[in-house]
């Protein structure tokens, strides 16, 4: 595989990029997002077990902003919404605006507005006129890979504006659904890489029964339980409900979950 840039990537696929597994960065960066199972997609990631580990988080973003400082980007803009979390701490270390790609009706004045096929919906996503002008140089950035359905709609609108799409980045790209090549497969877009720091493969598994949703009341004894249950329990560790109505708090590390019972 071909090689690209001073952070080691290499090209997993024609303009598909990634750092490689053993890379120290995307090993750390991996365990703080176990996949689970969400409407159907095999293979999903939520961001703020990143977000919630300071180290790994800053390691990310040095990543990113190591990668791009030498590009000439003008502009970073996010997806609503997790690109909302990763792309403002590139922009400042780049000192370039960061802008907001939202969905339909949460922004003011003109927009540019194009809908779109995710995993499990049909979506749609919205650019202010006025953010990016024409021959700007834009990064994209996204928590995600999956199908490609949202990069694709960013880009395009990045494209109407006049503007070019210099890279698309994400955390972690589902790489057996292939979302570059749904990409890629606009010619408008065929020539615009994508950087990913971890394969989906790489990410730990979520403990049996930790993805279950739960809505409690504030005062409620359940939330005494789980107050209880979190009680010494390590950072990163994620909740499991046991059949007698305890609470088990679940460590995941290097790979594996390790269940140590607080309750």
């Amino acid at each position: 595989m071909a090689q690209t840039g001073g952070d080691g990537a290499v090209e997993v696929a024609k303009n598909f990029f990634r750092l490689p597994e053993s890379h120290p960065g995307a090993m750390r960066i991996a365990q703080t997002l176990p996949g689970y199972e969400f409407k159907g997609v095999p293979a999903f990631f939520d961001v703020g077990g990143l977000t919630a580990d300071p180290e790994a988080f800053q390691m990310a973003i040095d990543l990113l902003v190591s990668r791009y400082a030498s590009k000439k980007i003008d502009v970073v803009a996010g997806f609503d919404s997790r690109g909302f979390l990763l792309g403002p701490p590139v922009a400042l270390a780049l000192k370039i605006p960061f802008v907001m790609l939202r969905k339909p009706g949460k922004l003011p004045g003109p927009t540019v507005a194009v809908e779109y096929a995710t995993e499990y919906s049909t979506d749609g996503l919205c650019c202010p006129c006025s953010a990016i002008r024409a021959g700007d140089r834009v990064m994209l950035i996204d928590d995600l890979l999956a199908t490609g359905g949202t990069l694709k709609a960013g880009a395009t609108l990045v494209q109407s504006l006049g503007a070019v799409v210099a890279e698309c980045a994400v955390v972690v790209a589902i790489e057996f659904l292939k979302g570059w090549e749904k990409f890629h497969s606009d010619p408008k877009l065929s020539d615009v890489p994508i950087f990913s720091m971890i394969d989906a493969g790489s990410t730990p598994g979520m403990p049996e029964g930790s993805t279950k949703s739960f809505v409690f009341d504030v005062n409620g004894e359940e939330v005494k339980k789980i107050q209880e249950a979190m009680k010494g329990a390590p950072s990163g560790s994620v909740l499991v409900k046991n059949g007698d109505g305890s609470w088990t708090a679940a460590k995941l590390c290097g790979g594996e979950a390790k269940n140590t019972s607080y309750a």
